[in-house]
């Protein structure tokens, strides 16, 4: 009996086995796997404080005490905690939601290990939260760890993003100016005094220096050319300084390497440069080439600040208008509501009308544009490929003037391209004419289009464009044969409606100038008391014919 109840009370006291990784449910063996990897105490801590750090309703008298326990929890372990995927986010939060002085505490326990943290995959994350909330002391010394490693980062996935970050929107002109050298190669970074001055003055100094350096730039940009990184700012400006410096052989070469990947580095400002280059330099074919992948993104290119200029240069420079009519300007036509309401997208047709034309295109863009002439592989005359251009255009864009000629002529930078597609385009322009004239001849009242303030810009110029239209078809007179007799005093009464009568005894069409005279001459007392600026300007027009 005695060996019976010593059995049974060892068995009472043996303990269950532990349970294999096989037989819990997933998220016991989630929680067991975090478990038994080194800090899952902190880590479970970090994160909890962190839920509560992050949450919007906390109180300003709470939050430095939370603060204050993160740091404590933080300190010494913050380059642990960084490179994981959960606790980066807690260093980020911190980051973001402390003072000068947590900020300064991940700073100083960080600082010295910038360049392997930016190619984590998560810690990156938290470099870009000190570029952005960190003092101008604390993101320069992080710029400065990057010298001698910019090439090697910028083409690792994780560190390129953090060098566009911090090129783009944290770097000062000088720091930009440092992290691009890094390409010029060793003839450029040991000159004398070469991280003060730019590369155009050292090369104006040493001309020697040149053909090394625009050598080591392609050596560093072709394995770029078709990968990722070419999509970053930093390397289209060494791009463009290589385009700026190179001749001859190296820089076709270079232009056959990236022509079908400009495409997608033209929406910045090196970019558009460089692919503006690529045009002028480029040979028929290369242009050909370059032109065709536009597809898609003529309507984004169109409507980009820098994205246009190249529009610009390929209208300026490709020969081959059967292509960029088919390529550009037919898909240009599927958008043009869109292009017309855009500031860039309505340059781009100002120029297909009237080319350089400086009222549209300002002199800075046409100085720009000016390094392209005389190019090599540009044969027609601008003359026969601008005319060639516009009448390719033509037939759309009267299309959708004639559809939106109201629209249009109330809105003042719209009113600028209907006035210039009725001056320049090649076509049959009376059925724009016919539908502002239409509505212009709609009862007058304070909506009509002569009382706009726009509106009536638009068709006093209309008007006054019959001057250089020998063969009409003339406005006036498609305007006058839809008016009613005694319209003209009607609308001079008005000082917006004064100005547009006048322009009919200016626009150089006799019968439109006899009907006015006629309508006017018997009523010149009545409009000489109106003492409007507009009725004055009438006045002196009728008393000249007059006389």
């Amino acid at each position: 009996n005695g060996a019976a109840t010593a059995a049974a009370a060892a068995t009472a006291v043996k303990t269950e086995p532990t349970p294999k990784m096989h037989e819990l449910s997933r998220k016991d063996r989630k929680v067991k796997r975090r478990s038994e990897k080194d800090n899952s105490d902190l880590r479970d801590q970090a994160i909890k404080l962190w839920e509560k750090l992050r949450r919007h309703d906390i109180t300003d008298e709470n939050r430095p005490k939370m603060l204050a326990e993160m740091t404590a929890l933080l300190k010494g372990n913050i380059s642990k905690l960084i490179v994981k995927h959960d606790t980066a986010r807690v260093v980020e939060s911190y980051l973001k939601h402390g003072k000068a002085a947590e900020r300064d505490v991940v700073f100083k326990e960080l600082n010295g290990h910038w360049v392997k943290l930016v190619q984590s995959k998560y810690a990156k994350f938290a470099v870009k939260r000190i570029f952005k909330y960190g003092t101008r002391a604390q993101r320069a010394a992080v710029l400065k760890s990057f010298h001698g490693y910019t090439r090697h980062l910028i083409k690792n996935k994780a560190a390129a993003t953090v060098l566009e970050t911090a090129y783009v929107m944290h770097a000062n002109s000088a720091e930009r100016a440092a992290l691009v050298s890094e390409f010029y190669g060793p003839q450029y970074s040991l000159t004398k005094g070469a991280e003060t001055r730019p590369l155009n003055v050292v090369l104006e100094e040493d001309p020697s220096k040149r053909q090394p350096i625009v050598e080591h730039l392609r050596d560093s940009l072709v394995p770029l050319a078709e990968k990722q990184p070419m999509q970053h700012s930093l390397v289209h400006k060494a791009l463009l300084d290589f385009f700026t410096y190179a001749t001859g052989e190296i820089r076709s070469e270079m232009i056959e390497t990236v022509r079908e990947s400009l495409v997608h580095i033209l929406h910045t400002r090196e970019g558009a440069q460089v692919t503006m280059h690529c045009l002028w330099h480029g040979t028929a074919k290369d242009r050909k080439v370059i032109v065709k992948t536009f597809k898609s993104f003529v309507k984004k290119i169109c409507m980009e600040e820098y994205g246009h200029a190249v529009m610009l240069t390929v209208f300026d420079t490709v020969d081959d208008t059967i292509l960029v009519s088919k390529a550009l300007i037919a898909e240009m036509a599927q958008s043009f509501e869109d292009i017309f309401a855009d500031r860039f997208g309505r340059k781009v047709l100002h120029y297909l009308l009237d080319s350089r034309a400086t009222k549209q295109c300002h002199p800075t863009m046409v100085e720009l544009l000016r390094h392209g002439d005389g190019n090599a592989h540009t044969k027609k005359t601008s003359e026969v490929r601008c005319k060639e251009l516009c009448t390719a255009v033509s037939a759309p864009l009267l299309a959708q003037c004639a559809a939106n000629a109201i629209a249009m002529a109330r809105d003042k930078p719209q009113s600028q391209l209907l006035l210039a597609t009725t001056e320049h385009v090649i076509g049959d322009i009376r059925p724009v004419l016919e539908s502002v004239a239409e509505a212009t001849s709609q009862e007058f009242d304070e909506d009509h289009i002569v009382a706009d303030e726009c509106g009536h810009f638009c068709v006093k110029k209309l008007i006054l464009q019959d001057k250089n239209r020998a063969d009409g078809p003339w406005f006036s007179e498609i305007l006058l044969n839809q008016l009613s007799n005694g319209f003209a005093f009607h609308w001079s009464q008005t000082n917006r409606g004064a100005f547009v009568v006048s322009s009919m005894l200016e626009c150089g069409v006799e019968s439109s100038k006899a009907r006015i005279f006629s309508e006017l001459k018997p009523r010149l007392k009545e409009l000489r008391a109106l003492q409007t600026p507009g009725a004055k300007v009438l006045c002196k027009l009728l008393e000249k014919d007059a006389g």
